[in-house]
């Protein structure tokens, strides 16, 4: 459809605090967990009989978030959920960061203040229900700015089968849904650009613990929550002792745990 610069969201604050940073009536702290583990496949489950229920957490200092992003494998799709920050727990003077219907798969919500630096963070139910949720990522979304892509950036899928073949074909035993496999390069990146900081992140980061990706190819927006498979750093400018410049070199896997 369309080309974009790519993005990434590397950090997860709310996986780096205790459960009980957590405040929510209907949850013990397994399911507090659940919401705040990196994993997908394990679900927080909330026993909601009225609406209005609240969930809010205490990141113990101010910090600013510009999205919040739901795996998919919830069940509530169609529900409300109100987004609000404060500097106080009672949340009476509360910012609101928007109001988005949850799709059926993966929710990707802009914060409709993306500046705000608050304390407590919270989402309103505005149904009841027996509602399943993988988990919140409250973090920063980054997109690349000024770092030159090269035009190839394979969007492809990694099978986990076994097979037997025989004269006439194969006989395919599937062990899992495939999962997408993505790479990138950017090239004539230099050290003092916030881009470079930004691959570095990636880098450093994305091997040990999940991150969410936005490629650049916006047929398939994603986000897609992935590990790095690889990455590489090279210089590749052609006069160096003139200026450092590096081709950065990522590949890529979908995490669905």
């Amino acid at each position: 459809m369309a080309y974009r610069q790519p993005a990434f969201m590397v950090e997860h604050p709310l996986a780096a605090l205790a459960v009980s940073a957590i405040t929510d009536a209907q949850m013990d702290n397994a399911d507090k967990r659940a919401l705040m583990d990196y994993r997908q496949g394990e679900l927080a489950v909330h026993n909601i009989s009225a609406s209005g229920h609240f969930t809010w957490v205490d990141f113990g200092a101010a910090i600013a978030f510009n999205r919040l992003v739901m795996p998919a494998g919830h069940n509530l799709e169609g529900e409300t959920l109100t987004i609000s920050c404060d500097d106080a727990s009672d949340f009476v003077g509360a910012i609101a960061q928007g109001a988005p219907v949850v799709p059926a798969g993966v929710l990707d919500h802009t914060m409709s203040s993306p500046a705000t630096s608050l304390r407590y963070w919270g989402i309103n139910y505005s149904g009841t229900g027996q509602w399943e949720v993988p988990e919140f990522w409250f973090g920063t979304y980054q997109q690349l700015v000024t770092a030159h892509v090269a035009h190839s950036f394979p969007n492809e899928y990694r099978y986990q089968q076994t097979q037997i073949e025989y004269p006439g074909g194969f006989a395919v035993n599937q062990l899992s849904v495939p999962r997408r496999k993505f790479a990138l390069e950017v090239r004539t990146v230099a050290p003092a650009d916030a881009d470079y900081t930004l691959l570095d992140l990636v880098m450093t980061e994305g091997r040990g613990r999940p991150f969410w990706y936005w490629p650049p190819d916006d047929t398939d927006p994603g986000p897609f929550l992935v590990r790095l498979t690889k990455a590489t750093r090279v210089q590749d400018f052609s006069v160096p002792a003139s200026a450092l410049k590096y081709k950065i070199k990522l590949e890529m896997e979908e995490e669905t745990l």
